[in-house]
């Protein structure tokens, strides 16, 4: 059996970053750059105004001096002649500085007279300027490969010229359910049945994760048609199958998956819930996650160790989970030999400093008490009680 640490590094020593694509500008939103954006031109583009008022020369434009107004200069407009002495133009945010004039002076501090333009302020060199390249320079990258595209990151990329990019592709995942037990949503359960909540929830996690879900659906305690589901499975990048693989008579899953020519780099992890779960690798690269079928033991396995192999292949910056400090609550009961995973929420504390509390909990089968919960506390394992206002540590899950 290996510690969480032991498998999570398993995992992440199979993983690698995937094969990249180019995708237009509007298909990039939650795609992950390949490559560095760099930007075409100097931005901005031309000397510009960051004020609406008068384009001067600052030695001209002592406290009290009289200019003259010769133009205007809007937005999206230029102007050639150059600025001579004593002599303003009228300009708008973002407009072109012209020739000569190195300041701008706010409207709100002059007074106009037909063409005679009376200043109420001095003028410092520079004041409400923005240079050209100030921001950027050509070719700067702008960008950088292992970064999520958001709605920001478009439109840097949209200014920077790249009406198209090279993105990583999205892994292609295949999840699959086991168990005669289990039925479809729509359908109301008879007796030993229940609803297959864990596909719809594998399928809400790839598809958070940046994943392409493959679902083929909920398998029978059945040896060929686990087999035939696994052959499939085997074609994605990924392959996560979800319950049959603890010790029951029908639990056809780990000789299946050795029969298909999986190697097990895992096959228990000492960890609560999740202790059953399997990790292998196929000759064809797939990496495969046996999960338990108990939903939070799904779950659990899914952030801890398919999300970081996820992360890899999309070639993310600081791929793996993220844990940090919060103080408890409430006091956590002490654990037995296995690190504990409880479903918490996390917040803010009267000091200004994070604060974590653990959810009401029946265990890996109760989905209800997980809900709400942003957050997964890590207790470790053989620790006595842990009392209120200690820290420990946290990892915040994504929730939409």
């Amino acid at each position: 059996m290996r510690s969480v640490d032991e498998a999570l590094a398993c995992v992440m020593s199979m993983a690698s970053r995937g094969p990249t694509e180019t995708v237009s500008l509007d298909d990039a939103v939650g795609r992950v750059l390949a490559e560095p954006v760099l930007c075409d031109i100097d931005y901005p583009p031309f000397d510009k105004s960051m004020m609406d008022g008068f384009a001067v020369r600052s030695g001209d434009a002592a406290d009290g001096a009289t200019l003259s107004i010769v133009g205007q200069i809007a937005a999206g407009s230029w102007r050639s002649a150059a600025l001579e002495a004593n002599q303003a133009v009228q300009i708008n945010t973002g407009a072109p500085l012209p020739p000569g004039a190195d300041a701008v002076i706010p409207v709100e501090k002059t007074s106009v007279s037909g063409d005679a333009l009376s200043l109420r302020a001095s003028v410092n060199p520079e004041q409400h300027v923005t240079r050209r390249g100030a921001y950027v320079s050509a070719g700067d990258a702008v960008l950088g490969s292992g970064l999520r595209m958001g709605p920001v990151e478009i439109g840097v990329a949209a200014t920077s010229g790249a009406a198209s990019l090279t993105v990583v592709r999205r892994p292609t995942i295949s999840i699959m359910g086991t168990g005669d037990e289990l039925i479809d949503v729509s359908d109301r359960p008879k007796p030993g049945q229940i609803r297959n909540s864990n596909s719809p929830m594998m399928r809400a996690l790839v598809r958070q994760a940046g994943g392409v879900c493959d679902d083929i659906g909920v398998v029978c305690d059945d040896r060929r048609a686990i087999d035939a589901a696994i052959e499939r499975g085997l074609t994605s990048d990924f392959l996560c199958l979800s319950g049959g693989i603890s010790m029951g008579a029908f639990d056809f899953v780990p000789d299946a998956l050795r029969q298909a020519g999986v190697e097990f780099v895992v096959k228990k992890v000492a960890m609560k819930p999740g202790k059953p779960t399997i990790v292998g690798r196929h000759a064809s690269g797939c990496l495969v996650f046996a999960l338990p079928g108990n939903p939070l033991s799904t779950f659990v396995g899914f952030w801890l160790f398919v999300r970081p192999a996820i992360d890899q292949f999309l070639g993310l910056t600081g791929v793996g989970n993220r844990w940090i400090g919060a103080k408890l609550v409430a006091p956590l009961a002490a654990t037995g030999p296995r690190e504990c995973f409880w479903p918490a929420t996390i917040g803010l504390g009267d000091d200004g400093g994070l604060c974590v509390e653990k959810q009401s909990w029946a265990g890996s089968g109760d989905l209800f008490g997980f809900a709400g919960a942003d957050a997964l506390i890590r207790q470790p394992a053989n620790s006595g009680e842990i009392p209120a206002g200690h820290s420990v540590r946290v990892l915040q899950l994504e929730r939409f």
